[in-house]
């Protein structure tokens, strides 16, 4: 699931991030120390359509990073509390975030803030190194 990083993956990134700071699209928050990033979000209104449930309009956080020295710090927190302000004061009802089984520390932080686990995304490798 995860990704080496790669030049060609840090320049689809940069693009990424320069798109949402020239467009706000989607939405961006940075948190500096000093001049130094440590922390960045990105969140926006979504919409999808499913039979099985009634959530059709939502917030969704798109990214959130916060840099390993300052995790524990409450950075990753004050992000997720102003991108929930912001959707409450567009009337979003509903905020959707996706988080990898591999990073428990951002379950917890999710859990603590009220998320709960609605949906599970499986993946299995079915390429031809698998078999």
């Amino acid at each position: 699931y995860y990704v080496f990083v790669t030049p060609e993956l840090t320049k689809q990134f940069r693009e990424y991030i320069q798109k949402a700071i020239l467009k706000n699209d989607p939405n961006i928050l940075v948190v500096k120390d000093n001049n130094s990033v440590i922390g960045f979000m990105t969140y926006a209104e979504g919409k999808e359509g499913y039979f099985d449930t009634q959530i059709t309009e939502f917030g969704e956080i798109k990214e959130l990073f916060v840099n390993e020295s300052y995790r524990g710090k409450g950075v990753g927190r004050k992000l997720m509390k102003q991108a929930e302000n912001y959707f409450t004061n567009k009337g979003v009802k509903h905020i959707k975030l996706q988080v990898s089984s591999f990073n428990p520390g951002a379950i917890r932080l999710y859990e603590e803030l009220g998320y709960i686990d609605r949906q599970r995304f499986l993946y299995k490798d079915v390429g031809e190194t698998s078999r």
